[in-house]
């Protein structure tokens, strides 16, 4: 892959939730500093260009910020419902199941095959390939990737972060789709093996390292509110995956001369459990003394990543979550000893690579178990290291590059 070939297209749906955001920048990065001729077209144009500024991104020329046009008037809404769905059942799956297509709120291919078409209009050197920074957001019938599939000739690749069991979407049969990007070298070896004609590769969930000069007032606040005591991070943008019942249970549990806990992120309410739900309500009405929350979305990932530096322990038993989580990679940057559910693939990485304990998902004594475990067996800097260097982002962009190379070949 060189220059002569020209620009790459990076394509990012959404902007403004969770690290979607670090992503996109980090893939423009990549590629900048590689030497290629990037086109970005994203809704977030000051926070990829913040970012870049953070990275000290070199080669800034070669990079051409596209216009974002035929603008939707539901397009945020769906965006929004579709993160929500993701972590969990919303209010209109329930009051309208039997009058709503599944996916009503997802996004429309053909959207992308417009405001690609209508950004490139004035672009004198096109694309010769196209990355989706975000493939979850889709809808995935067959009959819309046709009309698609009839209005969109540039070869093209994204990543997906929450697979399905078998790769079954309606896009995978596009004639221009040359391969995927999955977080779970498991999955992407499944999808390899049913769909030999296209690439498959194992991305690893890279993290934004990046930190503060100084320390922010939330992390001012949450010193001094502790007084010493041990500092329990939780984190991200949070649904019903995130075990808000059993978080609470565990903070009302646990010792409060000891343990002080931290929350920060924006909170999905109507995608949580109805136990979620309660649980958020008994804590609104009666907040423990040792429980700091900031319950909206950190834009600047800096400020994010100095709370992570300033705890002592990062809990992430998640319920029924099957899927990676960039939380072990601040774990292991940040070297921070993690608590996971015991099962799936984070609970298998965490005993592989030997970054923290595991408990039940549902078992709150368990978890306080594993938290003072966290204390007085704290995992080897080797741990850390070993962890840090399998999904660094040097490992991330040969396996990126690897990627674009075979469905650029």
């Amino acid at each position: 892959m060189t220059q002569a070939r020209g620009p790459i297209l990076v394509y990012n749906p959404i902007s403004g939730h969770g690290h979607l955001d670090a992503w996109n920048a980090l893939v423009i990065s990549f590629l900048l500093e590689r030497g290629e001729r990037v086109l970005a077209l994203t809704p977030g144009v000051a926070e990829l260009m913040q970012r870049l500024d953070v990275y000290k991104t070199p080669n800034r020329t070669l990079l051409s910020i596209l216009t974002w046009d035929i603008p939707k008037k539901s397009f945020a809404t769906r965006a929004f419902a579709r993160l929500k769905a993701l972590l969990g059942p919303h209010t209109w799956q329930k009051k309208y199941a039997t009058l709503h297509d599944p996916e009503d709120q997802y996004l429309e291919p053909f959207e992308m095959a417009e405001r690609i078409g209508l950004a490139l209009k004035g672009v004198t050197v096109k694309p010769v390939f196209m990355f989706n920074m975000y493939m979850d957001l889709y809808r995935t019938d067959a009959a819309r990737w046709l009309a698609f599939d009839q209005s969109f000739n540039l070869p093209w690749a994204g990543i997906r972060f929450i697979p399905s069991e078998s790769s079954t979407e309606a896009y995978y049969d596009t004639k221009c789709l040359r391969g995927m990007c999955l977080l779970d070298e498991s999955v992407a070896q499944r999808y390899q093996q049913a769909r030999p004609s296209l690439t498959f590769r194992t991305l690893p969930d890279v993290i934004d390292a990046s930190t503060a000069a100084a320390d922010s007032s939330v992390v001012k606040h949450i010193r001094d509110a502790a007084k010493g005591r041990t500092i329990v991070f939780m984190g991200g943008t949070i649904g019903k995956s995130k075990n808000l019942v059993k978080w609470y249970e565990l903070i009302r549990s646990a010792e409060a001369s000891q343990w002080y806990f931290v929350q920060i992120g924006e909170v999905l309410a109507d995608s949580l459990s109805p136990e979620d739900r309660r649980a958020l309500q008994d804590i609104d009405q009666d907040p423990p003394e040792n429980l700091f929350r900031h319950t909206h979305y950190l834009p600047d990932e800096r400020d994010f990543n100095a709370v992570i530096q300033a705890a002592d322990i990062i809990f992430a038993v998640y319920r029924d979550f099957r899927i990676s989580s960039n939380m072990l990679g601040k774990a292991a940057t940040f070297k921070k000893p993690i608590v996971v559910a015991d099962n799936y693939l984070m609970g298998e990485r965490v005993r592989r690579y030997q970054l923290g304990f595991t408990a039940a998902q549902d078992d709150v004594m368990a978890m306080l178990k594993s938290l003072k475990l966290c204390i007085d067996n704290p995992p080897h800097m080797s741990s850390f290291q070993a962890y840090a260097q399998d999904f660094s982002q040097t490992a991330f962009k040969e396996s990126l590059f690897g990627f674009l190379e075979d469905c650029m070949s």
